[in-house]
Protein backbone atom coordinates (compact mmCIF):
# COMPACT_ATOMS: atom_id res chain seq x y z
CA UNK A 1 0.00 0.00 0.00
CA UNK A 2 1.25 3.55 -1.17
CA UNK A 3 1.52 6.07 1.77
CA UNK A 4 2.06 9.70 0.99
CA UNK A 5 3.75 10.67 4.54
CA UNK A 6 4.07 14.99 4.28
CA UNK A 7 7.21 16.12 6.57
CA UNK A 8 7.39 19.66 7.80
CA UNK A 9 3.25 19.81 7.98
CA UNK A 10 1.64 21.38 10.96
CA UNK A 11 -2.33 20.00 10.98
CA UNK A 12 -4.31 23.16 11.54
CA UNK A 13 -7.96 22.15 11.35
CA UNK A 14 -10.38 19.44 9.47
CA UNK A 15 -13.88 19.93 7.78
CA UNK A 16 -15.67 16.67 7.43
CA UNK A 17 -18.39 16.63 4.79
CA UNK A 18 -19.93 13.38 5.73
CA UNK A 19 -18.19 11.52 2.67
CA UNK A 20 -14.81 12.96 2.80
CA UNK A 21 -12.74 14.90 5.16
CA UNK A 22 -11.07 17.85 4.18
CA UNK A 23 -8.10 18.73 6.05
CA UNK A 24 -6.30 21.80 7.07
CA UNK A 25 -2.37 21.98 6.97
CA UNK A 26 0.25 24.77 7.61
CA UNK A 27 3.49 23.49 5.86
CA UNK A 28 6.95 25.40 4.74
CA UNK A 29 4.87 26.83 1.73
CA UNK A 30 1.86 28.26 3.80
CA UNK A 31 -1.64 26.91 4.49
CA UNK A 32 -2.36 23.69 2.13
CA UNK A 33 -5.82 21.74 2.04
CA UNK A 34 -6.21 17.85 0.88
CA UNK A 35 -8.96 15.16 0.96
CA UNK A 36 -9.04 12.31 3.20
CA UNK A 37 -11.60 9.53 3.47
CA UNK A 38 -11.10 9.34 7.87
CA UNK A 39 -9.05 11.35 10.20
CA UNK A 40 -7.55 9.89 13.12
CA UNK A 41 -5.80 11.58 15.48
CA UNK A 42 -2.43 10.54 17.06
CA UNK A 43 -1.33 13.18 18.12
CA UNK A 44 -0.97 13.11 21.61
CA UNK A 45 -1.73 14.08 25.10
CA UNK A 46 -2.44 17.15 24.15
CA UNK A 47 -4.55 16.31 20.64
CA UNK A 48 -5.23 19.14 18.67
CA UNK A 49 -7.68 17.31 16.79
CA UNK A 50 -9.59 16.28 20.03
CA UNK A 51 -9.47 19.97 20.96
CA UNK A 52 -11.17 20.95 17.72
CA UNK A 53 -13.87 18.00 17.83
CA UNK A 54 -14.50 19.63 21.53
CA UNK A 55 -14.35 16.05 23.05
CA UNK A 56 -13.78 16.41 27.18
CA UNK A 57 -11.22 14.16 29.01
CA UNK A 58 -12.88 12.61 31.82
CA UNK A 59 -10.77 12.37 35.16
CA UNK A 60 -8.41 14.18 36.48
CA UNK A 61 -5.95 16.05 35.00
CA UNK A 62 -2.94 16.98 36.66
CA UNK A 63 -2.31 14.30 39.71
CA UNK A 64 1.89 15.79 39.82
CA UNK A 65 3.95 17.90 37.85
CA UNK A 66 7.81 16.58 37.14
CA UNK A 67 10.47 18.12 35.37
CA UNK A 68 11.77 15.99 32.52
CA UNK A 69 15.39 16.76 32.17
CA UNK A 70 17.19 14.91 29.12
CA UNK A 71 20.28 14.55 28.88
CA UNK A 72 22.53 12.89 26.11
CA UNK A 73 25.28 10.67 28.35
CA UNK A 74 26.89 7.27 27.73
CA UNK A 75 26.27 5.95 31.33
CA UNK A 76 27.00 2.07 30.88
CA UNK A 77 29.37 1.54 32.84
CA UNK A 78 27.65 3.12 36.01
CA UNK A 79 24.41 0.31 35.20
CA UNK A 80 24.44 -3.49 36.13
CA UNK A 81 24.65 -4.92 32.26
CA UNK A 82 21.78 -6.78 32.91
CA UNK A 83 19.78 -3.88 34.38
CA UNK A 84 16.29 -2.42 33.88
CA UNK A 85 15.50 0.87 32.27
CA UNK A 86 14.46 2.29 34.87
CA UNK A 87 16.17 3.75 38.32
CA UNK A 88 14.85 5.04 41.24
CA UNK A 89 17.23 7.46 43.40
CA UNK A 90 15.24 7.73 47.35
CA UNK A 91 18.29 9.81 48.35
CA UNK A 92 15.69 12.75 50.15
CA UNK A 93 17.96 15.35 49.10
CA UNK A 94 18.49 14.12 45.23
CA UNK A 95 15.14 12.10 44.60
CA UNK A 96 13.98 11.41 41.35
CA UNK A 97 13.78 8.70 38.16
CA UNK A 98 16.29 7.87 35.73
CA UNK A 99 14.93 6.30 32.59
CA UNK A 100 16.99 4.92 30.18
CA UNK A 101 16.43 5.35 26.31
CA UNK A 102 19.72 3.76 24.82
CA UNK A 103 22.21 3.41 27.83
CA UNK A 104 25.49 4.90 25.77
CA UNK A 105 23.33 7.83 24.06
CA UNK A 106 20.34 9.48 25.95
CA UNK A 107 18.67 9.56 29.73
CA UNK A 108 15.65 11.38 31.50
CA UNK A 109 16.16 12.11 34.75
CA UNK A 110 12.23 13.08 36.10
CA UNK A 111 11.97 15.27 39.38
CA UNK A 112 8.82 16.28 40.99
CA UNK A 113 8.60 19.94 40.87
CA UNK A 114 5.77 22.72 41.26
CA UNK A 115 6.21 24.81 37.63
CA UNK A 116 4.19 27.74 39.32
CA UNK A 117 6.22 28.05 42.23
CA UNK A 118 9.51 27.59 40.29
CA UNK A 119 9.23 28.19 36.34
CA UNK A 120 11.73 26.42 34.98
CA UNK A 121 12.88 29.29 32.48
CA UNK A 122 14.35 30.74 35.88
CA UNK A 123 16.96 28.43 35.98
CA UNK A 124 20.03 27.85 34.12
CA UNK A 125 21.51 25.03 32.47
CA UNK A 126 24.22 24.77 35.20
CA UNK A 127 21.17 24.41 37.58
CA UNK A 128 19.68 21.72 35.94
CA UNK A 129 23.13 19.60 35.79
CA UNK A 130 23.56 20.18 39.09
CA UNK A 131 20.40 18.57 40.10
CA UNK A 132 21.81 15.67 38.21
CA UNK A 133 24.93 15.10 39.38
CA UNK A 134 23.92 15.39 43.07
CA UNK A 135 21.59 12.23 42.06
CA UNK A 136 24.67 10.37 40.30
CA UNK A 137 27.01 7.59 42.50
CA UNK A 138 29.78 9.30 40.14
CA UNK A 139 28.98 13.10 39.68
CA UNK A 140 32.24 13.24 37.53
CA UNK A 141 30.69 11.39 34.26
CA UNK A 142 30.14 13.11 31.38
CA UNK A 143 26.74 14.54 29.69
CA UNK A 144 24.84 17.15 28.16
CA UNK A 145 21.58 18.52 29.12
CA UNK A 146 19.56 18.11 25.83
CA UNK A 147 16.53 19.81 26.97
CA UNK A 148 14.71 20.35 30.12
CA UNK A 149 10.58 20.29 30.08
CA UNK A 150 7.47 20.08 32.81
CA UNK A 151 5.20 17.79 32.33
CA UNK A 152 1.50 16.66 34.32
CA UNK A 153 0.45 13.42 35.24
CA UNK A 154 -2.73 12.64 34.45
CA UNK A 155 -5.16 9.97 34.35
CA UNK A 156 -8.27 10.77 32.03
CA UNK A 157 -10.14 8.94 29.23
CA UNK A 158 -12.01 10.91 26.66
CA UNK A 159 -15.24 11.10 26.98
CA UNK A 160 -15.75 9.86 23.22
CA UNK A 161 -13.09 7.85 20.73
CA UNK A 162 -15.15 9.12 17.62
CA UNK A 163 -16.90 12.39 15.91
CA UNK A 164 -18.15 11.38 12.19
CA UNK A 165 -15.07 10.58 10.53
CA UNK A 166 -12.63 11.23 13.00
CA UNK A 167 -11.05 9.04 15.53
CA UNK A 168 -8.86 9.62 18.42
CA UNK A 169 -6.32 6.77 18.77
CA UNK A 170 -3.41 6.49 21.83
CA UNK A 171 -2.41 9.25 24.12
CA UNK A 172 -5.09 11.65 22.01
CA UNK A 173 -7.85 9.13 23.49
CA UNK A 174 -6.20 8.63 26.62
CA UNK A 175 -3.52 9.62 29.35
CA UNK A 176 -2.09 7.41 32.29
CA UNK A 177 0.24 7.93 35.08
CA UNK A 178 3.18 5.82 33.67
CA UNK A 179 3.32 3.53 36.51
CA UNK A 180 2.62 0.35 34.60
CA UNK A 181 3.79 1.34 31.43
CA UNK A 182 0.11 0.41 29.62
CA UNK A 183 -0.16 4.14 27.61
CA UNK A 184 1.78 2.62 24.27
CA UNK A 185 -0.03 -1.16 24.91
CA UNK A 186 -3.48 0.61 24.97
CA UNK A 187 -2.68 2.61 21.44
CA UNK A 188 -0.88 0.18 19.58
CA UNK A 189 -4.48 -2.04 20.94
CA UNK A 190 -6.55 0.99 19.57
CA UNK A 191 -4.93 1.30 16.13
CA UNK A 192 -4.70 -2.35 15.34
CA UNK A 193 -8.69 -2.74 16.56
CA UNK A 194 -9.76 0.58 14.47
CA UNK A 195 -7.38 -0.38 10.94
CA UNK A 196 -9.17 -3.16 10.15
CA UNK A 197 -13.11 -2.08 10.57
CA UNK A 198 -11.99 0.92 8.31
CA UNK A 199 -10.48 -1.66 6.00
CA UNK A 200 -13.52 -4.17 5.99
CA UNK A 201 -15.69 -0.74 5.73
CA UNK A 202 -14.31 0.13 2.17
CA UNK A 203 -13.79 -3.03 1.08
CA UNK A 204 -17.50 -3.49 1.73
CA UNK A 205 -18.33 -6.13 3.74
CA UNK A 206 -19.03 -4.50 6.76
CA UNK A 207 -21.12 -1.50 7.34
CA UNK A 208 -19.72 1.90 8.02
CA UNK A 209 -22.21 2.04 11.40
CA UNK A 210 -20.27 -0.72 13.10
CA UNK A 211 -16.86 1.62 13.33
CA UNK A 212 -18.74 2.68 16.10
CA UNK A 213 -17.41 -0.43 17.71
CA UNK A 214 -14.09 0.86 18.07
CA UNK A 215 -15.27 3.32 21.10
CA UNK A 216 -17.45 0.24 22.17
CA UNK A 217 -14.55 -2.39 22.49
CA UNK A 218 -11.77 0.24 23.10
CA UNK A 219 -13.01 2.80 25.71
CA UNK A 220 -13.76 -0.02 28.25
CA UNK A 221 -9.88 -1.02 28.12
CA UNK A 222 -8.46 2.11 28.41
CA UNK A 223 -10.65 3.24 31.40
CA UNK A 224 -9.65 -0.05 33.42
CA UNK A 225 -5.97 0.60 32.96
CA UNK A 226 -6.08 4.19 33.32
CA UNK A 227 -7.29 3.32 36.92
CA UNK A 228 -4.77 0.48 37.44
CA UNK A 229 -2.06 3.06 36.49
CA UNK A 230 -3.21 5.56 38.90
CA UNK A 231 -3.67 2.51 41.75
CA UNK A 232 -0.20 2.05 41.05
CA UNK A 233 0.99 5.40 40.91
CA UNK A 234 -0.49 5.58 44.93
CA UNK A 235 1.30 2.65 45.28
CA UNK A 236 4.71 4.25 45.37
CA UNK A 237 3.78 6.17 48.52
CA UNK A 238 4.75 2.99 49.98
CA UNK A 239 8.41 3.42 49.61
CA UNK A 240 9.09 7.06 50.99
CA UNK A 241 6.39 5.60 53.97
CA UNK A 242 8.55 2.92 54.84
CA UNK A 243 12.05 5.32 54.93
CA UNK A 244 10.24 7.46 57.61
CA UNK A 245 10.38 10.53 55.03
CA UNK A 246 8.80 13.75 55.23
CA UNK A 247 9.09 17.15 53.61
CA UNK A 248 12.02 18.20 55.61
CA UNK A 249 15.23 16.67 53.77
CA UNK A 250 17.49 16.65 56.87
CA UNK A 251 14.96 14.84 59.14
CA UNK A 252 14.30 12.50 55.95
CA UNK A 253 18.17 11.84 56.00
CA UNK A 254 18.39 10.79 59.43
CA UNK A 255 14.86 8.29 59.24
CA UNK A 256 16.46 6.62 56.38
CA UNK A 257 19.62 6.29 57.72
CA UNK A 258 18.06 4.87 60.98
CA UNK A 259 15.61 2.85 59.03
CA UNK A 260 18.72 1.24 57.06
CA UNK A 261 20.83 0.63 60.06
CA UNK A 262 17.53 -1.56 61.94
CA UNK A 263 16.78 -4.85 60.42
CA UNK A 264 13.13 -4.41 61.02
CA UNK A 265 13.54 -1.33 58.97
CA UNK A 266 15.39 -2.77 56.05
CA UNK A 267 12.47 -5.35 56.26
CA UNK A 268 9.67 -3.18 55.96
CA UNK A 269 11.57 -0.92 53.06
CA UNK A 270 12.20 -4.60 51.04
CA UNK A 271 8.88 -5.60 51.40
CA UNK A 272 7.53 -1.75 50.21
CA UNK A 273 9.20 -2.28 47.04
CA UNK A 274 9.02 -5.83 46.42
CA UNK A 275 5.06 -4.89 46.56
CA UNK A 276 5.53 -2.46 42.88
CA UNK A 277 6.22 -5.74 41.31
CA UNK A 278 2.65 -5.23 39.82
CA UNK A 279 3.76 -2.22 37.71
CA UNK A 280 6.00 -4.35 35.54
CA UNK A 281 3.60 -7.66 35.59
CA UNK A 282 0.68 -6.54 33.85
CA UNK A 283 0.53 -9.58 31.65
CA UNK A 284 -3.28 -9.73 32.47
CA UNK A 285 -4.07 -6.18 31.23
CA UNK A 286 -1.85 -6.73 27.79
CA UNK A 287 -2.68 -9.59 26.99
CA UNK A 288 -5.95 -10.39 28.71
CA UNK A 289 -8.39 -7.68 27.59
CA UNK A 290 -11.77 -9.47 26.05
CA UNK A 291 -14.54 -7.90 23.69
CA UNK A 292 -17.98 -7.92 23.69
CA UNK A 293 -20.67 -6.07 20.82
CA UNK A 294 -21.70 -7.13 17.43
CA UNK A 295 -18.56 -8.12 15.98
CA UNK A 296 -17.99 -10.97 18.50
CA UNK A 297 -20.55 -14.18 18.86
CA UNK A 298 -20.34 -15.18 22.46
CA UNK A 299 -20.66 -19.07 22.46
CA UNK A 300 -22.39 -19.41 25.71
CA UNK A 301 -19.21 -20.21 28.43
CA UNK A 302 -18.70 -17.70 31.42
CA UNK A 303 -15.17 -15.78 31.33
CA UNK A 304 -12.64 -17.58 33.86
CA UNK A 305 -12.81 -15.45 37.87
CA UNK A 306 -9.37 -14.49 38.62
CA UNK A 307 -7.97 -13.54 41.52
CA UNK A 308 -5.87 -10.60 39.57
CA UNK A 309 -7.02 -9.77 36.23
CA UNK A 310 -4.66 -7.49 36.13
CA UNK A 311 -1.50 -9.18 36.35
CA UNK A 312 -2.70 -12.64 35.39
CA UNK A 313 -2.86 -13.74 31.76
CA UNK A 314 -4.91 -17.86 30.96
CA UNK A 315 -4.67 -18.25 27.21
CA UNK A 316 -8.25 -19.07 26.09
CA UNK A 317 -10.13 -19.54 22.75
CA UNK A 318 -13.00 -17.96 24.62
CA UNK A 319 -14.93 -15.38 21.65
CA UNK A 320 -13.52 -11.82 22.35
CA UNK A 321 -10.26 -12.59 23.66
CA UNK A 322 -6.93 -12.60 22.03
CA UNK A 323 -5.67 -15.98 20.01
CA UNK A 324 -3.45 -17.70 22.06
CA UNK A 325 0.05 -17.96 21.37
CA UNK A 326 1.60 -21.40 20.61
CA UNK A 327 5.47 -21.91 18.69
CA UNK A 328 4.73 -23.49 15.21
CA UNK A 329 7.02 -26.19 13.78
CA UNK A 330 8.29 -23.76 11.57
CA UNK A 331 9.81 -21.41 14.36
CA UNK A 332 6.37 -18.89 13.60
CA UNK A 333 3.83 -18.36 16.32
CA UNK A 334 0.08 -19.22 15.79
CA UNK A 335 -1.02 -15.25 15.85
CA UNK A 336 1.28 -15.33 12.45
CA UNK A 337 -1.62 -17.57 10.79
CA UNK A 338 -4.04 -14.41 11.28
CA UNK A 339 -4.34 -12.83 7.99
CA UNK A 340 -4.09 -8.42 8.90
CA UNK A 341 -6.67 -7.23 6.51
CA UNK A 342 -9.75 -9.82 6.43
CA UNK A 343 -11.05 -12.60 8.81
CA UNK A 344 -9.27 -16.05 9.22
CA UNK A 345 -11.26 -19.13 9.72
CA UNK A 346 -9.06 -21.35 11.72
CA UNK A 347 -8.80 -25.08 11.07
CA UNK A 348 -7.19 -28.19 12.85
CA UNK A 349 -4.82 -29.73 10.13
CA UNK A 350 -5.94 -31.82 7.99
CA UNK A 351 -9.62 -31.90 8.01
CA UNK A 352 -11.97 -30.95 5.20
CA UNK A 353 -11.92 -27.33 4.02
CA UNK A 354 -16.06 -26.12 3.83
CA UNK A 355 -17.17 -25.27 0.30
CA UNK A 356 -18.76 -22.19 1.11
CA UNK A 357 -15.42 -20.09 1.09
CA UNK A 358 -16.10 -18.09 -2.12
CA UNK A 359 -18.85 -16.30 -0.79
CA UNK A 360 -16.49 -14.53 1.82
CA UNK A 361 -13.83 -12.88 2.14
CA UNK A 362 -12.04 -14.65 4.49
CA UNK A 363 -8.79 -16.50 4.40
CA UNK A 364 -8.24 -20.40 5.65
CA UNK A 365 -5.52 -21.52 7.81
CA UNK A 366 -4.98 -24.88 9.09
CA UNK A 367 -3.36 -25.14 12.66
CA UNK A 368 -1.08 -28.41 13.92
CA UNK A 369 -3.33 -30.62 15.04
CA UNK A 370 -1.26 -30.97 18.64
CA UNK A 371 -1.56 -27.21 18.96
CA UNK A 372 -5.11 -27.70 18.26
CA UNK A 373 -5.97 -30.15 21.14
CA UNK A 374 -3.25 -29.06 23.90
CA UNK A 375 -3.15 -25.30 23.62
CA UNK A 376 -6.59 -24.46 22.18
CA UNK A 377 -8.62 -27.20 23.64
CA UNK A 378 -10.21 -28.40 20.76
CA UNK A 379 -11.60 -30.70 19.10
CA UNK A 380 -11.60 -31.88 15.21
CA UNK A 381 -15.67 -30.80 14.56
CA UNK A 382 -14.13 -26.75 15.77
CA UNK A 383 -13.53 -23.94 14.06
CA UNK A 384 -12.74 -20.39 14.90
CA UNK A 385 -13.18 -17.46 12.71
CA UNK A 386 -10.24 -14.76 13.65
CA UNK A 387 -10.42 -11.29 13.59
CA UNK A 388 -7.70 -9.49 11.66
CA UNK A 389 -6.61 -7.76 15.49
CA UNK A 390 -6.34 -11.07 16.40
CA UNK A 391 -9.64 -11.28 18.42
CA UNK A 392 -11.22 -14.41 18.41
CA UNK A 393 -14.67 -13.50 16.61
CA UNK A 394 -16.70 -17.28 16.81
CA UNK A 395 -15.69 -20.83 18.09
CA UNK A 396 -17.72 -23.63 17.61
CA UNK A 397 -19.05 -26.20 15.28
CA UNK A 398 -16.90 -26.14 11.50
CA UNK A 399 -20.38 -27.03 10.24
CA UNK A 400 -21.79 -23.22 11.52
CA UNK A 401 -19.25 -21.31 10.34
CA UNK A 402 -21.12 -19.31 7.04
CA UNK A 403 -24.01 -18.89 9.25
CA UNK A 404 -21.32 -17.13 11.81
CA UNK A 405 -19.63 -15.09 8.59
CA UNK A 406 -22.73 -13.45 7.55
CA UNK A 407 -23.97 -12.36 11.25
CA UNK A 408 -20.69 -10.84 11.50
CA UNK A 409 -20.91 -9.50 8.54
CA UNK A 410 -24.38 -8.08 9.04
CA UNK A 411 -23.53 -6.70 12.54
CA UNK A 412 -25.46 -3.84 13.54
CA UNK A 413 -23.69 -0.98 15.42
CA UNK A 414 -23.93 -1.25 19.11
Amino acid sequence: TEMDVRYQHQWTGAIDHGSEIIVEAVSPDGPTRFNAKYLLGADGAGSAVRRSCDIEMIGPRSIQSFVMIHIAADFRRLVHPESGVIFFVVDPSSAGTFVSHGEDREWVFMVAWDPEAQPIDAFSTEHWSGIIRSAMVEPAAPFEVLNVSVWHMSAQVAQAYQQGRIFLVGDAAHRFPPTGGLGLNTGVADVHNLIWKIAAVEAGWLDAATLATYEDERKPVAVFNCEQSLQNAFKLIEIPIAFGFTQDIEASTHAMNSVLADDVGRAGVVAAIKNQAIHFDLLGLQLGHSYEGPLVIPDGIDALILDEPARDYVPSTRPGGRLPHAWLPDGGSTLDLIDPVVPTLLLAAGVERPSELVEFKVVVAECPAEIWRDAFGLSQSHCLIVRPDQHIAYRGDKSSWSDAMRRLMSAPAR
